[in-house]
């Protein structure tokens, strides 16, 4: 009787671990493409802040990767800023639902691309940045921030 008991909890700790190692979060990462200038692609270490209301978080980074933090998981949108070189370009607003896929993040001049602008509203910008979207399998969008003169 006192081995089918010790059983009976040796096979209860093994499946609340077994069950615990199945709904662990995975760890997920954002993996930037490319950071590109005028569509001329940019080779230079960079880094990423992200806000969440007031708190400044810099993820961990690997390679062209930055891991999410848990605490971004749970919001809808968070700031994000983009360092690289002499750049500093801040998003407002990512959709954290846009952390699912992976980014191409560029910055356009003038002549500015009329899929970026078009032509009456290019003659007040001084620049614009942008975050591609590219998820795997469908069409991605794009988050552009426009710089005025």
């Amino acid at each position: 009787m006192k081995f089918w008991k010790l059983g009976v909890v040796a096979l209860s700790v093994f499946l609340v671990g077994a069950v615990r190692g199945h709904s662990a979060p995975q760890t997920q990462a954002v993996r930037i493409l490319q950071f590109e200038v005028d569509g001329r692609r940019i080779e230079k270490k960079f880094k990423i802040v992200l806000y969440v209301g007031n708190q400044a978080i810099e993820p961990t980074m690997n390679e062209n990767s930055f891991v999410i933090p848990p605490s971004v998981r749970k919001q809808e949108s968070v700031g994000v800023r983009f360092l690289c070189g002499n750049y500093n370009l801040f998003f407002d607003h990512v959709a954290v639902s846009s952390f699912d896929v992976d980014w191409i993040i560029g910055i356009d001049h003038e002549p500015f691309k009329q899929e970026y602008v078009e032509t009456e509203e290019a003659k007040k910008l001084k620049l614009l940045y942008y975050i591609s979207f590219v998820p795997k399998d469908a069409d991605g969008s794009r988050l552009v921030v426009k710089v005025f003169k």
